[in-house]
């Protein structure tokens, strides 16, 4: 079986491994950071506006 390659949304790399949060995929190793990471921490704010638009999916009817 052939293992599909995504796009982490975070860190724009190419991974087999992750979990898609709406649309976004996020691989285990940003994933880990993200849960990581304290909101004083100057990554912090990175990570928000990466997952930012995320909060505005777009829902059809």
């Amino acid at each position: 079986m052939k293992n599909r390659i995504d796009h982490c949304g975070v860190c724009h790399q190419e991974k087999e491994a992750g979990v898609y949060l709406y649309k976004l995929y996020i691989c285990p190793e940003c994933e880990k950071d993200i849960i990581q990471t304290a909101p004083e921490d100057e990554r912090y704010q990175y990570y928000v506006k990466q997952l930012k638009d995320i909060s505005s999916s777009v829902i059809h009817s």
